[in-house]
């Protein structure tokens, strides 16, 4: 949605067309497995097969500038972002500087809902193009190849044209589609729903009491509420009338927000809202090692180093902590020694907890800056033995690799290892035992390999 109060969040509906054409893809940033990361598509409407350069430059221009906006830029590592080269065949989009009606691959169009500035799409087309293309998207930016000042904002759907301010057209229009921010301009939208007790999007309220107000951990106690549009406030959160279309009863966090007005960043509670949105997608944690459960003994002093991986944020704001049996143990560090004599004989949970301790935020309600994983630790005192050395469950036998020390309920021993029969001590290079030095395959001997009996595994 476009600051000037002509463009409006569209929840518009289309049916997906029967097939769509193939496009190239290219990988513009790759941070991480897509599971664990925001996954961008970004592609074009109104750029035809000559204007595929163009296309890539149009995108580095604004995402150069998207990477300079707080949460973005702290956070890039946590995006990966392809382009999906899409080849219409005109330039432009309807009712824009081109014509009343272009030839485009998605439909881009001026003028939906009868507002000149909101510029549409074909939601089905885009939808089952970057479905197609790169099915694990997150979010979807749409760039138009028109000069003429536009944009919308759908839920997980952003376009804008390539209008000089294209680049904050973008920051605004993913505030709505990635953040779930509304509009903080005031002019009337006829017919917009109400907001009932409350609104529902993050950086507006229909409530004047401090205590009910959702962003009050922001507001400093002596700061009056609402709060006066003066320049003494202008860099303070407050409770500022005049958002979601209306010019009275509803409120917005901050005097100035890109969400109101260009030229200024997002306000501090919407820089949180958009970092809610940024970890509902992802997380702190990226991967966790060794698996669980882990088996340890006291008779071998054994050790096993449990470690977590996690995506980096620009200011270094991930913070692990320890806990071994509920009991914080270690902070700061992204590994943990479990010693088997330290942790002592029985079960044992060691817990990792990751934790965003980032500035931008003050509250988590939805407990997405956190996250965490938990090891169970079997500590026993059994153990199998070869001339005074000690080796722990599941350790192989190191004078003869096919046998590992195997601990079970009722005993501590060496047991055959995949499958392998190895009880002279000798065996083969393939799935025959060794009996009274004879490869054998059951009863008839394995003399089609030529092996011999060996006491290693070569």
């Amino acid at each position: 949605m476009v600051p000037t109060g002509s463009c409006k969040y569209l929840i518009l509906f289309f049916l997906f067309p029967a097939w769509v054409n193939a496009y190239e893809v290219e990988v513009i940033q790759e941070n991480g497995d897509p599971a664990r990361r925001i996954d961008i598509v970004v592609m074009g409407d109104g750029y035809r097969v000559d204007d595929q350069e163009q296309l890539s430059a149009d995108l580095h221009w604004f995402l150069d500038d998207l990477w300079q906006a707080s949460p973005f830029g702290e956070y890039r590592t946590f995006f990966n972002t392809k382009l999906i080269h899409v080849i219409s065949n005109e330039t432009g989009a309807d009712n824009g500087s081109f014509g009343d009606e272009r030839d485009t691959a998605l439909g881009a169009a001026y003028g939906c809902q009868g507002i000149d500035r909101l510029l549409c799409v074909n939601t089905g087309t885009v939808f089952e193009v970057a479905s197609s293309h790169v099915p694990e998207w997150d979010v979807i930016v749409v760039v138009v190849n028109d000069p003429k000042y536009g944009g919308a904002g759908y839920p997980q759907l952003a376009t804008l044209s390539i209008h000089a301010m294209a680049p904050e057209v973008a920051r605004h229009e993913l505030g709505h589609s990635f953040g779930h921010l509304a509009d903080e301009y005031e002019d009337p939208y006829p017919g917009f729903p109400g907001c009932g007790y409350d609104c529902p999007e993050p950086n507006v309220s229909a409530r004047t009491l401090r205590e009910e107000i959702k962003w009050n951990v922001w507001i400093d106690a002596d700061t009056p509420l609402p709060t006066p549009e003066t320049s003494a406030f202008a860099d303070l959160v407050g409770l500022f009338e005049g958002a979601r279309y209306q010019g009275l009863d509803l409120f917005r966090p901050q005097l100035t927000c890109i969400m109101r007005t260009f030229g200024v960043p997002f306000c501090d509670v919407c820089q949180e809202a958009l970092l809610w949105a940024l970890y509902d997608s992802t997380s702190p944690i990226d991967a966790t090692a060794p698996a669980s459960p882990v088996q340890l003994s006291t008779a071998c002093n054994s050790e096993q180093i449990l470690s977590v991986a996690s995506p980096q944020p620009l200011d270094n704001t991930l913070v692990a902590s320890w806990f071994v049996n509920g009991q914080e143990r270690l902070s700061g560090v992204r590994q943990f020694a479990a010693q088997a004599t330290e942790l002592g004989l029985g079960n044992h949970a060691i817990r990792v907890e990751v934790r965003d301790t980032t500035s931008l935020a003050r509250r988590d309600p939805f407990s997405v800056l956190v996250d965490a994983f938990t090891w169970s630790v079997e500590v026993t005192d059994a153990a199998c033995w070869i001339d005074g050395n000690c080796y722990a469950n599941g350790e192989a036998n190191p004078e003869n690799p096919c046998q590992i020390c195997t601990v079970t309920a009722n005993a501590v021993d060496w047991s055959a290892n995949d499958g392998q029969d190895c009880d002279d001590g000798l065996f083969c290079n393939g799935i025959e035992s060794c009996r009274d030095g004879i490869c054998a395959a059951g009863p008839v001997p394995c003399n089609d390999d030529a092996l011999a009996c060996t006491d290693t595994c070569n």
